[in-house]
């Protein structure tokens, strides 16, 4: 036994169910340490830890993992209790051995990790054979006090800041002192809906994507934009009145807004009043950008008092690939702006905001990764992002990072010792994996169902990077009538169940494992792309795609001569 300190209250978890049919099931957990206990939710892709010794209570069917649990918060203080909700859906008659486990955050995912918490054996049988009164009330007033009780409560407190909020107030500090409380409010309601899966939901995300703009002054050699047949930069910017209404009714309860998803975010006609609203409603910023606008003093300052996290997209440390890469952006021109920011950020208080380099990798720049960090290091940030390229074109295939498993696995060990030396944290894919025949294990249902959300720059409701709603939804009427559309009731119905739309079945988001080359295929390759890498694959021809691979001198050692020159 691992002296985790967590201890099981009590559950509702039912020895009797009927076939085919869905529930919430749920237990009550308490803290027995001194210490806080730090709780991770879902594993990022990245395989980061969330928190130095975090845990995850985990379910088990059949010896089999089923589902990684919501703890609220991610911590229980000591002495502290908390219920957990977890939605469990029968098959056919039969006995079923459950399993709830408290394990560490890095451990594999195995039963045979981590402490049992609970062990029972439900029997599903025939629908007429389950009911018993004496059950149905236990469950009932489990439900009722940890679950809708708390949640009418919370939504009464929502209600009541809101409406305080309206009012005007003598002391700005006083609503900002209302606008964290009414945040903290709003997410605590939007964790309690996502965990008992409510279809219908009071609460608004916490975490805003929007497209304010499709606009981009690059041309880059990797971008999507290449490959599809519209000329976003004729698309106008996200209209004025979408853009008032979405900060008036998301800004006062919304933690953080992201501008990066399509175009190049400092080139839209509306970031000055984004930027503003986010100081005045205490929303932090993030964004990706190109940093080819990323300039003048007088701008910067203004733009750190709201900003939590920065990546520039920099894809190599030598100039000639850089610009090979990044076609239209100046390598001295980009390092300077980021030099800058870099130098502001070195005299503010901590906790400083995040400031890094986003990567995108592909053979020709796999290698490069320590010298990323040593570059970034000069910079003055403390991050570095990377992630593996799309292919679009079967011509392109052998520059594709599937290309080389075994490179990459090398190339992520050498550059984790790197980071760790240099003290930047690296955000790096897991290597490759051996075993093809792994299943990927769900990590619960979707954020962007509850706690996070994703506007396009016409307003149309996504609502995630995913075109999984059927006909688009305008939030231009509110984004509070769109949030809670049929659609979207419906997402949220058939999330985890067969009806769910196939692109959430399957989704890395929620998704752990899966990280074979077949697997992650799906991911990174495209069209023809995908197609070429099938049939290779099928006729054992795999060192074709190793071939005329860009920038290797005639020993197959790369330099700085080969990059710069024969670009």
């Amino acid at each position: 036994m691992n002296n985790y300190g967590i201890k099981l209250l009590g559950h509702i978890i039912p020895p009797v169910l009927h076939a085919n049919s869905s529930s919430i099931l749920g237990f009550r957990i308490q803290n027995t340490l001194e210490r806080t206990v730090y709780f991770s939710n879902r594993g990022s892709f990245y395989g980061n830890e969330i928190h130095n010794n975090a845990l995850r209570v985990n379910v088990f069917l059949n010896g089999d993992f089923f589902i990684n649990t919501l703890v609220l918060n991610d911590r229980i203080h000591s002495g502290q209790s908390a219920t957990i909700f977890f939605p469990f859906q029968t098959k056919d008659k039969g006995d079923y051995r459950l399993q709830i486990i408290a394990a560490e955050q890095g451990a594999k995912t195995s039963i045979d990790n981590g402490d049992m918490l609970l062990d029972v054996v439900i029997e599903v049988t025939d629908r007429s054979s389950v009911f018993d009164l004496k059950r149905s009330i236990k469950q009932g007033l489990f439900a009722f006090s940890y679950s809708e009780l708390p949640l009418q409560l919370k939504k009464l407190q929502l209600w009541f800041y809101k409406t305080k909020l309206r009012f005007p107030h003598r002391k700005s500090s006083s609503k900002g002192t209302m606008v964290l409380q009414l945040k903290d409010i709003n997410r605590q309601l939007a964790f309690m809906e996502k965990q008992i899966r409510k279809s219908k939901v009071a609460s608004l995300p916490c975490y805003i994507s929007m497209d304010t703009t499709s606009k981009c002054n690059l041309k880059c050699k990797s971008c999507f934009r290449n490959y599809i047949d519209i000329d976003f930069n004729t698309k106008p910017d996200m209209p004025d009145n979408i853009i008032n209404r979405l900060i008036h009714e998301l800004f006062p309860t919304a933690y953080t807004v992201n501008l990066s998803t399509i175009g190049e975010p400092l080139l839209s006609s509306h970031f000055e009043s984004i930027l503003n609203a986010c100081i005045e409603y205490k929303v932090y910023l993030s964004f990706t950008t190109n940093g080819t606008l990323l300039e003048g003093n007088n701008f910067l300052k203004k733009l750190v008092s709201a900003l939590h996290h920065i990546e520039i997209s920099f894809d190599s440390s030598f100039p000639g690939l850089f610009e090979k890469l990044r076609t239209g952006a100046s390598y001295d021109r980009v390092l300077q702006n980021v030099k800058n920011l870099g130098k502001i950020r070195h005299t503010l208080p901590d906790p400083k905001f995040n400031l890094g380099f986003s990567m995108t990798l592909f053979r020709e720049n796999l290698e490069e990764i320590p010298d990323m960090l040593r570059l970034l290091s000069e910079v003055g940030g403390n991050f570095l992002k990377t992630d593996i390229g799309v292919i679009f074109s079967k011509k392109d295939l052998h520059h594709s990072v599937l290309s080389h498993p075994d490179l990459y696995n090398e190339t992520y060990a050498i550059a984790q010792e790197s980071a760790k030396k240099s003290g930047l944290k690296l955000l790096m894919r897991p290597p490759f994996s051996k075993n093809c025949l792994d299943e990927a294990a769900t990590y619960g249902i979707c954020d962007y169902l509850y706690v996070s959300a994703c506007i396009g720059s016409e307003g149309e409701l996504k609502p995630c990077f995913y075109q999984v709603l059927r006909n688009s939804v305008n939030v231009k009427k509110g984004f509070a009538t769109s949030w809670n559309n049929k659609r979207m009731q419906c997402l949220r119905l058939e999330h985890n169940t067969n009806k769910c739309h196939p692109l959430c079945r399957d989704c890395y988001l929620i998704l752990e494992g899966g990280d074979s080359v077949e697997k992650r295929r799906n991911q990174f390759l495209r069209g023809d792309a995908r197609n070429l890498f099938d049939e290779l694959v099928k006729c054992d021809k795999g060192d074709e795609l190793r071939k005329n691979i860009w920038f290797r001198n005639k020993s197959g050692q790369r330099s700085k001569k080969n990059y710069n020159n024969e670009v």
